[in-house]
């Protein structure tokens, strides 16, 4: 199969079309990959992994590794790239999953958070949900897997015009972003609120990870009603693909637990500060309220919209001195 431009195959052999197809957002490093191999616990589905990383799609080899809305190649790369996908003529099969999946489609992307306003107004056909993890863990498990490509090149921001004119006053946090670590966390917190600023959290299924069994259950169910399936989480195939590990999970460690404990990637205390006052800067306390590194997350229940913080639009934050950087 060409992974370019292959075909989603039904029983008469004609590629299968969806009118309907969940499109699962997230930053990387954020369980969506674990997520999306509990929404499709049955098998009914067929999950298209990162269409739009370029490292994994040759229709996408000379476009960047994050698209921006004003990158001009939505409308020439990814709005055909999408229209593609829906009509079943671009399927690949990234992780080896089995063939087939005709009752459904599941597209997920770690890349698609700036562009994904403008498509899913173009095509009413995407069922976006969210899956957020606290940024100071997506950035810990980055910094961990440094050989894989991640997006760094925050200044990109301020270049663009559409999300400049949204983040106004982004320009000094960026200039304190002087280490992966934070540029991973600017990346995180400036992505999630641009996404935000035109989508709104009542309008689709925001999956907080890690979470609970039963919470994760109540996830899987929000997104499948969506698609018109039934609500079916308690079926025992969903206790086995809760129990298998991710294909984008890293090996076990075979330490013992105190060596475990020491070998723990952690921020240090000044990146853990700079972290949660740049979610509250971002006005994304109402996404991620709970404390990061939790064995369990610490968190009291959060509604799923959080206020459109003051500002909103406007300017971003406190000059740097009331950072402390």
């Amino acid at each position: 199969m060409n992974i370019a431009k292959g075909h989603n195959q039904g029983s008469t052999g004609a590629p299968v079309a969806h009118d309907r197809a969940v499109w699962l957002l997230s930053d990387g490093r954020s369980g969506s990959t674990w997520f999306a191999q509990l929404l499709n616990f049955q098998h009914r589905f067929h999950v298209e992994h990162e269409p739009i990383h370029r490292d994994f799609n040759p229709r996408l080899l000379d476009q960047p590794l994050m698209p921006f809305p004003d990158d001009g190649a939505l409308e020439s790369h990814y709005l055909p790239l999408f229209e593609d996908i829906l009509a079943g003529h671009h399927v690949t099969h990234r992780f080896g999953e089995r063939r087939g999946g005709n009752h459904g489609l599941v597209i997920r992307d770690i890349h698609g958070l700036l562009i994904a306003p403008r498509l899913l107004a173009a095509l009413p056909q995407l069922q976006p949900a969210i899956i957020v993890r606290h940024p100071a863990e997506v950035a810990a498990s980055k910094l961990a897997l440094a050989d894989w490509a991640w997006f760094t090149n925050v200044a990109h921001y301020l270049e663009d015009r559409t999300v400049r004119r949204e983040l106004t006053g982004l320009g000094h946090l960026i200039a304190a972003a002087t280490t992966p670590y934070r540029r991973y966390v600017i990346h995180w917190a400036a992505s999630h609120r641009y996404f935000f600023s035109a989508v709104s959290p009542r309008s689709l299924p925001i999956i907080r990870y890690p979470g609970t069994r039963a919470e994760m259950a109540r996830g899987v169910d929000q997104v499948l009603a969506g698609l018109g399936q039934n609500h079916t989480s308690q079926d025992a195939r969903f206790d086995l693909a809760w129990r298998s590990r991710s294909a984008t999970e890293r090996p076990p460690c075979e330490a013992g637990v105190f060596q475990r404990a020491f070998q723990r990637e952690r921020p240090s205390r000044r990146d853990l500060a700079f972290t949660e006052k740049l979610i509250d800067a971002f006005g994304l306390r109402w996404l991620v309220p709970w404390t990061a590194f939790s064995d369990a997350p610490v968190w009291q229940p959060a509604p799923l919209v959080g206020p459109r913080p003051a500002g909103f639009g406007g300017t971003l934050g406190q000059p740097p001195r009331a950072f402390g950087f």
